[in-house]
């Protein structure tokens, strides 16, 4: 596991190593999670990358912020405050269980 202060350390360490999921909240300070995620998508593009899974975490529970962070390029979303069963879950969903980690997760 890797910590990042703020969305542009984030993206920083996602250009400097090999991740197989990135969780991001939304509203970072220097840049937000909506911003790394375009970031990612389009270095991902440019660089013939595979998809990395972005796993939006945020406190705005409000309607439409699942579809907002999809169309933005996440792949998942997570409200706060995250219960670590709901973690696992999420996680368990996104990572495969092998040794190599590598498998394409499930959606879009």
């Amino acid at each position: 596991m890797t910590l990042a202060n703020n969305g542009r350390e984030g993206f920083d360490r996602w250009t400097s190593g090999d991740f197989d999921l990135v969780l991001t909240d939304c509203h970072m300070p220097e840049m937000d999670g909506f911003e790394l995620t375009a970031k990612l998508r389009l270095t991902e593009e440019k660089a013939q990358l595979p998809r990395t899974p972005v796993i939006a975490i945020t406190a705005n529970a409000l309607r439409g912020e699942a579809e907002r962070c999809i169309a933005a390029g996440m792949d998942d979303y997570l409200s706060k405050p995250v219960a670590i069963a709901d973690l696992k879950d999420m996680l368990g969903k996104w990572l495969a269980d092998t040794p190599s980690g590598k498998s394409k997760p499930p959606g879009p």
